[in-house]
């Protein structure tokens, strides 16, 4: 009964990029939180497309990354950062699926939805690279990342200015 279960559950579940235009009007609109009481996950050219938000006290649900530069049809840059919507601090997040694109095509792993890769404890930026332990390519994100934020007037684009003034020094 439970394998039947998560069947259902998760061929109904469509994974995609949110679009620039969703994200940003949800994040001028207010609908995320803050960097005072949320967690702003991004990474650099990073595969992973999907998470499961599982903490209970917050609620389930899935998490689907953006990407900048944005995808311009089929073609893909190959300097990218991908971020998640900003989510409240005590987020217990599940790598769910990545898709890694290549000149042979698209390629897209599901990992279930069993275990926590990733806790949320600490409200502002989380930089997560698996491939970057000691966050080489966090400034280059946190640029990318920027272009994203810009003209957006929310408290992430100060955040993000703030973070990458303390990384060029």
């Amino acid at each position: 009964l439970a394998s039947v279960a998560l069947v259902l559950f998760t061929s109904c579940q469509t994974v995609h990029f949110l679009t620039r235009t969703e994200y940003k009007d949800a994040l001028v609109n207010g609908e995320y939180g803050s960097p005072k009481d949320s967690v702003l996950l991004f990474g650099y050219n990073v595969h992973w497309q999907t998470f499961i938000q599982q903490n209970p006290k917050i609620g389930y649900k899935f998490c689907d990354a953006c990407r900048e530069p944005a995808n311009a049809g089929l073609v893909l840059s190959e300097r990218f950062v991908k971020f998640l919507e900003p989510l409240p601090v005590g987020s217990e997040l599940k790598l769910f699926s990545d898709v890694d694109n290549s000149s042979y095509g698209s390629v897209t792993t599901y990992y279930g939805i069993g275990g926590v890769d990733i806790v949320l404890n600490k409200p502002g930026l989380y930089y997560f690279d698996e491939k970057d332990p000691n966050h080489q390519n966090e400034l280059t994100a946190l640029k990318m990342l920027l272009n994203f934020y810009k003209g957006t007037g929310s408290d992430w684009e100060l955040v993000i200015k703030k973070r990458i003034a303390e990384l060029e020094k």
